[in-house]
């Protein structure tokens, strides 16, 4: 947007010096005519009325130029400012939900430590559940094989 603004500030200083300089190429235009009429008051009076006119209508183009450069310059901070408030409640809620973000990580982490644990924890009691077991596995079959419990198979 202010690239933009750069370009019309631009082309409007373009506009009036290219003015400035058909105002600079009458009023030399106008000075060789007085020149060449430097005896007739009649001329004199003429002269100066159509110099009048030109100028007169070149400081007016340069008027229109600037009124509408300043148009189009406050319809562009209207905008702007018209798009501020907009960003403004965007980026809040963004930030909002990053934070809401980094609650729910908390949580998620919390979470995950406590399941390790828990895990853990049941890591150990199945080990134990294992050995006795095992245990119980090997006693019954030392029993069967010394001979003093005899297993009852169909």
């Amino acid at each position: 947007m202010v690239s933009s603004t750069q370009a019309q500030i631009d082309a409007l200083g373009a506009r009036m010096e290219s003015a400035l300089d058909e105002i600079k190429g009458m009023v030399s235009s106008y000075d060789a005519r007085l020149r060449k009429v430097e005896n007739s008051d009649h001329s004199y009076q003429e002269l100066l009325a159509a110099m009048n006119k030109n100028i007169d209508r070149g400081f007016d183009d340069l008027k229109n130029i600037i009124s509408s450069y300043d148009a189009r310059l406050r319809t562009l901070e209207t905008q702007g400012a018209s798009y501020q408030p907009l960003l403004d409640s965007k980026v809040t809620a963004a930030w909002k939900k990053i934070d809401k973000h980094e609650e729910d990580l908390v949580i998620l982490q919390k979470t995950v430590t406590d399941l390790s644990f828990v895990v853990f924890r049941m890591e150990g009691v199945a080990k134990w559940i294992m050995g006795v077991i095992t245990a119980l596995v090997i006693a019954i079959l030392i029993a069967v094989m010394t001979g003093k419990v005899t297993l009852l198979f169909g």
